[in-house]
């Protein structure tokens, strides 16, 4: 969600009518705000995305880039925005298109000027999602086809020979200063005495919306005369360059300059820190990263730079207070420190800062308080996320591997592989020179985030060099974890005495050093193995043996996926009323550790049991619901996940009309996951079976997407799922998975009967 100051906006009414009708436009999908720093692009935007939205739009999502430092992260930062969580091979590019492409969505895209490389990405977008609209803000054009650019001017000012304070308070940029100003002194008001001086103060400002709130957060102390009086001398202070730059900018840097003069020694100091932080921040970083003096509140100074308008509070959902800079501020602050020689200094800090926490949250993220660990490492990604580009830009490799390595849990569970994977890419050939026990820790969390891509064959070497880093130093237990993960990828190619060597030769490494919760995983492992082979009764055995360990260890993602799986392989051998009550506990803890692909396997779980107990309808409801949720991870099914789904989906065709099936799925597949997981466990209700024709040559394409309808158009040319893939840019298992959904959707069941309905269909469809 946007972060609005919830000041009103003055003067805008224009821009905003202007934009909602441009937005309106069947030929307008990017818009882009420009102008210089201050004139108040992203209050607009905000506004934009809070406000009702002209149809087609259905839906806003505001995606904030100024803690954003390259155009590769640009995909990783709309994703986390759309709630997306990359959990498998597919593309990141390729999921953000299924996600997108589902609704007329708005996409608000602010700061672009920072990554303006990422261009082509938007172009790409726009291209392939055919409902998407971008709005953008940006200090210059985007310069792509199809953009339409609004040039966001600064406030109207009153003419010089304007002295009635009602007519002054009419100009925007003075009803500005006065708002603002009152939040400094109750009852603030424009008089014959100081209407003049407020009229200039907006003059000489140019009307900048920043710069003025800057100004009128001075009412407090100085006076609008003694403001003014500054403004006129330039104050002592400007920054090195400011003077060079064109003139809005030099005038939105005097503003700052002279907010900044007014501040006491130790506010000053807090002030330029607080530039080194990306995204937001708290009272505990500050006092660590700055080093207050032992008499200094962080918080009280915080408080006041709020007061001015050079600090802002950040709404983030956390129970402590967490601040922001805006991003003109914040680049200021940087100069400052860059000026003063402090910014080497700063930025190890703060490095140090968040490689200390990550570390010593790792353990927790064992314990029952891993979900509120992980909330509060998805807090601070931003924070992580700059680091990490220090470290390998000229500050400290060693640094980025350790935290990289202590967040592995994290990204296994929240996601962010694109991003992290290309930095390991980056890391590990400048390692050669950190310490064997840390790059043993990074070759491992490498070989994880691989694996869970679906890359095998970028998972073993790494793998190996980790077992061989961590044999180097005498470190069994950290063996048998890289030998567990050779055990994963030799099962992912289906290499199964190598896999039950590797998770045996695990097991043995860990109860030989006392690691229960190790000893938990690998029986977990083979308990996999044997459900994969069809030996389900003995897998329902290791289950139960390794949920019970877990237990014991108090491993919640361990107790969830054990209860989930024991869940699958109950319903496996006949017991699907004993499945529910794992499936359940199982759904609401993955709810609660926020992991988007275990819920989907819930659901799965869910409606196999349905289908077993011969509940067609809540089981296709099921099942779409799973279906739409495991796409915005980019984890397809597995071929053994594959032919049971297959063969839960044939069950559930049995109990339905075809028409009947296709409509439960359709319905199912559009439930939010909150929805979907209260439905699972009985919370919620669903209206009464959809009205859909019996016969698969009625049946419209309206519940396809605009991926499936594409899919179906080039099954319909004879392509096979290899050449779909290669045309689409996705994985062939993607192809796939788009074809299970379009035959459930369809009532069809051969590529054959999907051609005919495209043919059928094809003047309909886009």
């Amino acid at each position: 969600m946007p972060r609005t100051s919830g000041a009103p906006l003055f003067g805008r009414d224009g821009e905003l009518a202007q934009i909602r009708q441009l937005l309106a436009c069947e030929d307008v999908r990017l818009l882009t705000l420009t102008g210089p720093g201050g004139t108040g692009k992203t209050r607009l935007a905000e506004a934009i995305a809070a406000s009702p939205l002209p149809p087609p739009l259905q839906g806003a999502r505001y995606v904030d880039l100024s803690a954003v430092g390259a155009a590769a992260d640009v995909a990783p930062a709309i994703a986390a925005a759309l709630g997306v969580q990359e959990a498998g091979s597919e593309p990141l590019q390729a999921i953000l298109r299924e996600v997108i492409g589902r609704d007329a969505l708005l996409l608000v895209l602010d700061n672009f000027e920072r990554v303006l490389d990422a261009s082509e990405l938007v172009a790409e977008l726009l291209a392939e999602t055919p409902r998407l609209s971008c709005l953008i803000t940006s200090r210059e054009p985007l310069h792509i086809r199809a953009e339409h650019v609004i040039h966001v001017q600064p406030l109207a000012v009153p003419s010089a020979d304007v002295t009635d304070p009602k007519a002054l308070a009419d100009a925007p940029a003075v009803a500005l200063f006065v708002d603002r100003a009152r939040t400094q002194q109750l009852g603030f008001m424009i008089t014959p005495e100081n209407g003049q001086c407020i009229g200039e103060i907006c003059r000489q400002l140019d009307g900048l919306p920043l710069a003025i709130e800057l100004a009128a957060a001075q009412i407090g102390v100085l006076s609008p005369s003694a403001i003014l009086n500054r403004l006129e001398s330039a104050a002592p202070f400007i920054v090195e360059g400011a003077r060079d730059s064109p003139v809005r900018h030099r005038t939105l840097a005097t503003a700052v300059a002279w907010s900044y003069d007014l501040l006491d020694a130790p506010a000053q100091l807090i002030f330029r820190y607080c530039g080194v932080f990306n995204g937001s921040f708290d009272v505990k970083a500050v006092a660590e990263v700055v080093a207050t003096p032992p008499a200094v509140d962080p918080l009280r100074v915080l408080a006041q730079l709020v007061d001015k308008n050079l600090v802002r509070v950040a709404d983030v959902g956390s129970d402590e207070p967490r601040f922001h800079l805006l991003q003109t501020i914040r680049t200021f602050a940087l100069d400052l420190l860059a000026s003063a020689d402090e910014l080497t200094n700063a930025r190890r800090r703060h490095a140090s800062h968040f490689l200390h926490l990550a570390e010593a949250d790792e353990a927790e993220l064992v314990g029952p308080g891993m979900g509120d660990r992980l909330d509060r490492l998805e807090r601070e990604y931003d924070n992580f996320r700059a680091v990490l580009s220090w470290s390998v830009g000229g500050g400290d490799v060693e640094i980025g591997l350790r935290l990289a390595g202590a967040l592995n849990r994290f990204w296994m569970m929240r996601g962010h592989l694109t991003e992290i994977r290309s930095w390991f890419n980056r890391a590990l050939p400048l390692s050669s020179g950190a310490p064997v026990g840390v790059r043993a820790k990074a070759f491992n969390s490498a070989g994880v985030i691989a694996g869970l891509q679906g890359d095998s064959a970028a998972a073993e070497p790494l793998f190996n060099e980790s077992y061989r880093l961590w044999e180097r130093i005498g470190d069994p237990i950290r063996m048998a974890a890289a030998m567990g993960n050779l055990g994963l990828v030799a099962q992912d190619r289906q290499d199964e005495a190598r896999a039950i060597e590797c998770f045996l030769r695990a097991q043995s490494l860990y109860a030989a050093n006392g690691d229960k919760r190790g000893v938990a995983v690998s029986i977990g492992s083979r308990a996999h193995l044997a459900r994969q082979q069809g030996k389900v009764r003995e897998a329902v055995i290791l289950f139960r043996e390794t949920l019970a360990m877990f237990r014991e260890v108090g491993d919640p993602r361990g107790i969830a996926n054990s209860l989930a799986n024991l869940g699958h392989a109950l319903i496996a051998v006949g017991q699907p009323d004993a499945s529910i009550g794992y499936l359940a506990e199982a759904l609401e803890l993955r709810r609660s550790l926020g992991n988007t692909l275990g819920v989907a396997e819930c659901l799965e779980g869910f409606a196999a049991a349905a289908a077993a107990q011969r509940q067609g309808r809540r089981a296709a409801r099921l099942l779409g619901a799973a279906a739409a949720l495991r796409e915005t991870t980019g984890a397809p099914l597995s071929p053994a996940e594959r032919r049971e789904r297959d063969g839960v989906m044939r069950r559930i065709q049995r109990l339905l009309t075809p028409g009947g099936f296709s409509g439960e799925y359709a319905q199912g597949s559009t439930l939010s996951p909150n929805a979907a997981a209260e439905y699972a466990l009985g919370r919620r209700e669903l209206g009464a079976e959809p009205v859909v024709p019996d016969r698969p040559d009625a049946i419209s394409g309206a519940s396809l997407s605009p991926r499936e309808l594409e899919v179906a158009k080039l099954v319909s040319r004879g392509m096979t799922n290899r050449e779909i893939a290669s045309t689409l840019s996705v994985a062939p298992r993607t192809v796939a998975t788009h074809l299970e959904h379009i035959f459930a959707k369809l009532g069809l069941q051969a590529r054959a009967e999907v051609a005919a309905w495209f043919v059928r269909h094809e003047p309909q469809s886009p």
